[in-house]
């Protein structure tokens, strides 16, 4: 007696296995935009951060330094403090960025880079006010919104009070 014992897959169950295959890499594809969009935002959350924490540290100095040289910080007639600052723009020891404030955000074509060397797509744009803080005479408030990328609509606000000794 001839026994036929033909063991393997059948024609079916191989079109299954290869149709579960091709979902299960698909899936796997279409995780990995995902992931590389959280790691740019999370590249631009840093580097607004950076920014930021310049552009405080520089405004806490500045008015360090003139309440200690004894010179008047003089407020416009709406209580903003209009001093323009200098932060390290992270190229060189000397190589630094002026930021002033301002009420809207640039033009995208006046976006500034930091740090130095950034490609034009990781620009920022920013908005700074700084004010005396209502019914105080030595607390200004720092507001600055920062939206990186020329073109970016998404926007990060940070904010700090300064205390300084008022004359």
């Amino acid at each position: 007696m001839m026994c036929n014992n033909k063991s393997g897959f059948s024609l079916i169950e191989l079109t299954f296995a290869l149709m579960i295959t091709g979902m299960g890499i698909l899936a796997i594809f279409h995780v990995f935009p995902s992931g590389l969009n959280a790691g740019k935002n999370a590249v631009a959350d840093t580097r607004a951060t950076e920014f930021s924490q310049a552009v405080f540290e520089a405004y806490r100095v500045e008015i360090a330094l003139m309440t200690q040289n004894e010179w008047d910080i003089e407020f416009e007639d709406d209580d903003s403090l209009d001093i323009s600052i200098y932060i390290p723009s992270g190229a060189g020891e000397n190589d630094e960025i002026k930021i002033s404030p301002v009420d809207t955000f640039q033009a995208p074509d006046a976006a500034i880079v930091f740090p130095k060397g950034s490609k034009p797509t990781e620009h920022m744009r920013y908005k700074l006010a700084a004010v005396l803080l209502p019914g105080s005479d030595n607390l200004v408030e720092i507001y600055l919104e920062v939206s990186y990328g020329k073109m970016s609509s998404n926007k990060q606000i940070f904010y700090t009070a300064i205390c300084f000794n008022s004359m």
